[in-house]
């Protein structure tokens, strides 16, 4: 099966600072109060003093995986030329650049890491480094842990429990001492290459076995501690789709529909809708775990690109959606390969082939004509056009408006495939998910956020109801997600939530909005109390309320008719 992108550029983030904090975690951040180290000094300028009240070690790390790192030249008090293996540590391999001549910390410890270091395999792009990301008054922001508490990874541990302050080191951790153990996968090649952060270290098939990470270990002078609460994770990361077991409105629709009712159902869009397409492609937008299987969710849509979505499989109906995509073929392209809109339609062009040579043109007409459509797309056009604060208000109509136009001819391509019954579904109040709440540090939705979605939404029900006026035999759908979502947020305890505003599935942010829901997320312990489930997504009992308005709701939620009745009809 070819897949045609439709945008070639790489992906990009901004600032991976965030990576190297969280992933040389364990496990979640521990709750107790984070202490902070005052005048933490880069290892070029450091120097032993006398142990504090409280002993600290300050670090510098630099990570690499399976890469060669380009580090400052070794200093020349460097006291070994070879690496030697450090005892009872699984392997770790260490060479001591500088001799310290502090004390060696002990298990109790609050252990201030810094990181700094290059990467050989990009041309000496250096990946990140604590000494880039500043606090209030100009001091670098280490990251802090406590020595034996296994919330870092063991093979740091082992590193730093026989190093002295003051010295300086460079170490060679082996898999199984890093993330190769019961509980993580090992870490990928290329782990921090910024096009492939978020892509291979969630797919098995691609990681790498048997080679270790780099890291260099400095000890600078013990520090005072003071403010314990002032701790910070600098830089952002956009969208990047990587939901744990996310149950979409599409998949609980489909539970809910009979068979005898639908004979297919075919699905495109964004995030929303996807089941699977983008773990088959190249892209930061990449769901970490298999679709909804483990909850009881197996009779799904299959997605286009699985090499099962073949034969008989097809007559039930195929997914097209792709995370990230837009509207606009160059929505997502930050994230790498996805399947825009009017690709996604060329797929479900070569399905509808596939089903007329399968049945013949007349079953393959009917078949496709009784079929459901549903269609989920927009939102990240109209988040992208929000983070253009410089746009004035005439150039974000025009956007909005070339927008339905684009739409419009995509929506006419499908209709010319046989497609009559479709349902849309309109923009959500964006302004309200906690990635635009964190993105702005406000507690309340942003409203210039959900006025574009609104702004959107006007048109786009006007579009719908023309179609269906001009095309024959079709009828279109507005799902009306603004005003179903809308009225869950304002009244979220009538409905037996008890958060509202913020992630379920969070790493960073007042909301849990700045990073997305990764394997080391921490995962609030009821999520049947929160409206959304990640910085974008909502919840599967938030999703069974707008599934349920779309099955059977009256007008103010779904129009002309419900999913039920257009499935009767």
């Amino acid at each position: 099966m070819v897949v045609v992108h439709c945008h070639a550029s790489s992906p990009y983030l901004r600032d991976p600072h965030h990576t190297a904090l969280h992933y040389l975690l364990r496990r979640a951040p521990p709750s107790p109060p984070i202490i902070y180290a005052t005048s933490p000094q880069p290892l070029s300028s450091s120097s032993p003093s006398a142990a504090s009240t409280r002993r600290t070690l300050l670090v510098s790390i630099a990570t690499t995986s399976l890469s060669s790192l380009i580090l400052s030249p070794p200093s020349k008090s460097a006291t070994n030329t070879e690496f030697f293996d450090l005892p009872n540590s699984g392997g770790v391999k260490a060479l001591d650049l500088r001799a310290g001549t502090g004390a060696t910390p002990v298990d109790g410890d609050q252990v201030a890491i810094h990181y700094y270091g290059r990467l050989a395999a990009k041309q000496g792009w250096r990946f990140d480094s604590t000494y880039d990301h500043k606090d209030s008054t100009g001091e670098p922001i280490p990251f802090v842990f406590t020595l034996g508490s296994g919330k870092v990874i063991s093979g740091i541990e082992s590193a730093v429990r026989s190093m002295l302050v003051g010295g300086t080191r460079r170490v060679i951790i082996p898999p199984s001492q890093g993330y190769q153990n019961t509980s993580q996968e090992p870490i990928p090649p290329n782990f921090f290459d910024r096009q492939r952060l978020f892509t291979t270290i969630f797919n098995p098939t691609r990681l790498a076995n048997g080679e270790g990470s780099t890291l260099e270990l400095g000890l600078t002078k013990d520090a005072n501690i003071t403010n314990p609460q002032r701790f910070h994770v600098s830089g952002s990361l956009m969208l990047a789709f990587v939901n744990l077991k996310k149950i979409s409105v599409i998949q609980l629709l489909l539970n809910m529909c009979s068979a005898k009712e639908v004979p297919a159902i075919f699905a495109f869009g964004d995030s929303l809708y996807e089941v699977g397409n983008n773990f088959y492609l190249d892209t930061l937008a990449k769901p970490t775990l298999p679709n909804e299987e483990e909850l009881g969710f197996t009779n799904y849509t299959p997605p286009y690109l699985s090499p099962q979505t073949t034969g008989d499989v097809i007559l039930k109906g195929v997914n097209y959606a792709s995370s990230g995509s837009g509207i606009f073929n160059s929505t997502g392209s930050k994230f790498g390969d996805h399947i825009c809109m009017d690709e996604q339609i060329n797929n479900f062009a070569k399905s509808r082939q596939d089903i007329v040579s399968k049945i013949g043109a007349a079953a393959a007409r009917k078949l496709l004509r009784d079929a459901l459509y549903f269609i989920a797309i927009g939102a990240n056009d109209i988040i992208l056009l929000s983070s253009n604060v410089s746009s004035s208000h005439v150039e974000k109509i025009k956007y909005l408006d070339n927008m339905i136009s684009k739409f419009k001819s995509q929506l006419m391509r499908v209709y010319n495939l046989d497609a009559r019954k479709i349902a849309v579904t309109s923009a959500a109040p964006l302004g309200c998910i906690p990635f635009e709440r964190d993105k702005f540090s406000i507690d309340d939705c942003v409203p210039h956020v959900n006025e574009l979605a609104k702004s959107y939404n006007v048109r786009l029900k006007i579009l719908l109801s023309e179609l269906t006026k001009h095309l024959a035999g079709s009828i279109f759908i507005y799902m009306n997600s603004y005003t179903t979502l809308e009225d869950v947020l304002q009244n979220y305890k009538s409905y037996g939530f008890m958060n509202a505003d913020s992630a379920c599935c969070r790493v960073y942010g007042k909301h849990g909005g700045k990073l997305p829901c990764i394997f080391y997320a921490r995962v609030c312990p009821n999520r049947t109390q929160y409206v959304f489930w990640d910085a974008y997504h909502p919840t599967e009992k938030a999703n069974f309320i707008l599934a349920k308005h779309a099955l059977d709701g009256s007008r103010q939620y779904i129009s002309p008719i419900n999913i039920r009745q257009l499935a009767n009809s």
